[in-house]
């Protein structure tokens, strides 16, 4: 019997034995250049695997071993292929029509992605295995409970992984279809359980074994992973291992800080257009009542994946999850936090089991359906003329039944931005074109902030700080340093200020908070919405005056503050309360001589702004040094953009300072005089320029501080 002839009699009766000469073959990751195979042999030893092109000749010879450490199980990886070709491969001597897949193209433009959870291995889900392959998938995303388990117990463990790989039309579809996983609770030991489990190490161990991906978990720790297809990056999340075993009682983890720090560094990095976050749970908490697993449970959590959106950039963020049996399509408003909606989309199950009690009501809720034998098609395509990226999500069922689709559009990077800034008396925001959408009368200043609800927050005169809504353009709220909590006859300024969000990684307390830099007291302060003094830092000057005791200040931890002494001409890092400086560096000055004046032609080390970087270095805009320097922890200068490097821009007083998602830096050039930019945007590798704004002859020659709007700052 003929190996095709055995895959149709697989589709009637059932999976292969255990005696199989190969389970599987299995695709993991595709690349325009290489795949990677999983499969598990009857026999141990050594076994060849060789792939050919179309011509029938042999590309690349492996081989692995199979052995008893990993159940048998091999995994091969083959590079040095060619871009969109399509290529044939052998396991063993043996060979299949359905052996075989296509490298990526490159460039690749465009993905056909499958997400699917809890099947069994029956007819119904092989109904949609089969669909999908019909439908061109080009990679599938599995989101647990594939297969159901319910046990840690290795051998069993082990068992279902073996009977699941072989389940019919997956069994062919995985052969020549890359996939990626994660787990849910039934596949992860039991059900609604988390990372406190006993015996997860045995599901992580026969997970590894059984799929071919490699966790970027360190120490053998999660199954968390990523993969990029065409303008799509899927980041598959681990919500099981960490569950409850970091935090406290009132704030439990559900990704552990080991996970959540590299998907910040993988957000911040992605060029994708879109980026889906897939996990086995629902990002929200309406299901059916008493269900313990699921992000509603986890509301810092979920505030903390919000939170690093708004940093790292939420363009093109798409949600996924299964697992509750019900497929949904529903929007979080998270309007005042990242300025437009989040989507969701939950699909769930493979199989027909549904439970209508998990159909919960969602003020987000566009689409509910309970879908037997389901999956969440993601085709997505960037049109290679005009940049434009676009995402078609469909809920398919076995039959080919479209139920609901939706259709997201990101357009390619500006090189323009929309900002507020100010100067020549207006403070204003500026659309991409250069036009002013909005504007009112103003005086200097030397920070602002937009707040998520679209205010502004920003100083008015020179210890105030007052917040406007701009639909009125009138002051809903003010704290004024001159004359509350005991300064009143005291010279103050503020040149700093900094909103600070409750429950966040710089304000952990409850209730919304204010931190102030108030120059001639020389005191750090934080005040509530009542202007009720909350905590006091005080700060060391050398070079005491109201005027220049700082600019800038930023929160850059629960207990730290990063401040930029003008007339010291020095960062210092202070402890909240104590005062104690825990890091300072002076700015150096080379071989120059101060030089007074504003200009290009002055020159000094009266930095400005300064911003620490998550690589523990610190940022610094020097100020009427012309310049922008990276400093390591231990003070030594490692970067540094200096005042004629860039090509036909010359830097005078740099002031505003932003690191984008891109890792692109804006700079402000203040008192830089006509024909020269009020800010610039560079790639700090290359030092190329990215995008200039000039607008001179409507703000003139004092532009001390800018916000980017559209593409938020990671940090400023």
């Amino acid at each position: 019997m003929t190996r095709f002839m055995l895959l149709i009699v697989l589709a009637l009766v059932g999976p292969t034995s255990a005696e199989d000469p190969i389970q599987g073959p299995m695709l993991g990751e595709l690349t325009s250049g290489g795949v990677t195979i999983w499969f598990r042999p009857a026999d141990r030893g050594d076994v060849p695997v060789e792939v050919f092109d179309s011509a029938g000749e042999t590309s690349v010879s492996r081989s692995v071993v199979s052995d008893d450490t990993a159940d048998g199980a091999c995994t091969v990886r083959v590079d040095g292929l060619k871009a969109d070709t399509r290529y044939t491969y052998r396991i063993a001597g043996q060979a299949d029509p359905a052996w075989w897949f296509q490298t990526r193209p490159d460039p690749d433009l465009r993905a056909n992605l499958a997400f699917g959870s809890c099947a069994r291995e029956d007819e119904g889900s092989a109904s949609v295995w089969r669909r999908m392959d019909a439908d061109g998938i080009t990679g599938v995303v599995l989101l647990g409970d594939t297969p159901y388990i319910d046990t840690t117990n290795l051998e069993y463990q082990r068992k279902r992984y073996r009977e699941f790989v072989v389940a019919p039309g997956l069994s062919s579809l995985v052969a020549h279809v890359p996939v990626y996983s994660t787990w849910d609770d039934h596949d992860f030991g039991r059900n609604d359980t988390d990372g406190r489990l006993k015996g997860k190490e045995n599901s992580r161990q026969a997970f590894l074994e059984h799929r071919p991906q490699k966790s970027e978990g360190p120490d053998g720790q999660g199954i968390y992973t990523s993969f990029r297809q065409g303008p799509v990056e899927v980041f598959i999340l681990d919500t099981r291992w960490f569950a409850r075993t970091e935090g406290t009682t009132d704030d439990p983890t559900l990704l552990g800080a080991a996970q959540w720090a590299w998907l910040e560094r993988k957000l911040a990095a992605s060029e994708a257009p879109f980026k889906i976050l897939a996990c086995g749970m629902i990002f929200n908490g309406a299901t059916r009542p008493g269900k313990t697993d699921h992000w509603g449970l986890y509301p810092r959590e979920y505030d903390r994946l919000i939170d690093l959106l708004s940093r790292v950039g939420s363009d093109g963020v798409v949600l996924v999850g299964g697992d509750i049996h019900w497929s949904r399509e529903i929007e979080h408003d998270t309007r005042a936090e990242l300025g437009h909606t989040l989507t969701e989309f939950i699909t769930s199950p493979i199989h027909d089991g549904l439970i209508k009690a998990a159909d919960a009501p969602h003020p987000g809720i566009r689409f509910t359906k309970g879908i037997p034998h389901v999956y969440l098609q993601i085709d997505a395509t960037t049109d290679p003329g005009t940049g434009t990226s676009e995402l078609v999500a469909r809920f398919r069922d076995g039959a080919g039944t479209t139920h609901h689709q939706k259709t997201i559009v990101v357009e390619p990077p500006t090189r323009s931005h929309r900002l507020i800034t100010q100067g020549n008396g207006r403070l204003a925001i500026v659309d991409r074109s250069g036009e002013v959408e909005w504007e009112m009368p103003w005086g200097g200043i030397h920070d602002l902030h937009v707040l998520p609800d679209g205010h502004v927050m920003v100083q008015r005169g020179s210890g105030e700080v007052v917040e406007i809504d701009p639909s009125t353009r009138e002051v809903v709220w003010s704290y004024d340093s001159r004359v509350m909590n005991g300064n009143r006859g005291t010279p103050v300024e503020v040149h700093a200020f900094q909103p600070l969000p409750p429950n966040s990684d710089l304000n952990p307390s409850d209730e919304w908070r204010l931190m102030i830099a108030e120059s001639g007291p020389a005191r750090i302060i934080e005040v509530d919405r009542n202007g009720v003094l909350q905590s006091v830092t005080p700060m060391t000057v050398r070079n005491p005056h109201p005027h220049t005791d700082t600019r800038l200040v930023r929160k850059i931890a629960a207990d730290r503050y990063l401040v930029c002494h003008e007339a010291d001409g020095a960062v210092r890092e202070y402890e909240q309360g104590t005062g104690r400086v825990a890091w300072d560096f002076d700015v150096p000055m080379g071989d120059g001589a101060a030089k007074g004046g504003h200009g290009h032609e002055a020159f000094g080390n009266k930095c400005f702004a300064a911003v620490r970087l998550h690589d523990g270095h610190t940022l610094i805009a020097t100020g009427n040094g012309h310049g922008v320097i990276k400093v390591t922890p231990t003070k030594e200068v490692v970067w540094s953009l200096t005042q004629n490097e860039l090509p036909g821009i010359r830097l005078a007083w740099v002031t505003t300072l932003e690191v984008h998602p891109d890792g692109a830096y804006v700079i402000g050039n203040c008192h830089a005089g006509p024909g020269q930019p009020l800010l610039v945007k560079i790639d700090p590798e290359t030092k190329d320029v990215l995008w200039t704004f000039d607008q001179f002859e409507r703000f003139g020659n004092s532009v001390p501080n800018s916000q980017i709007l559209d593409r938020p700052a990671v940090l400023r």
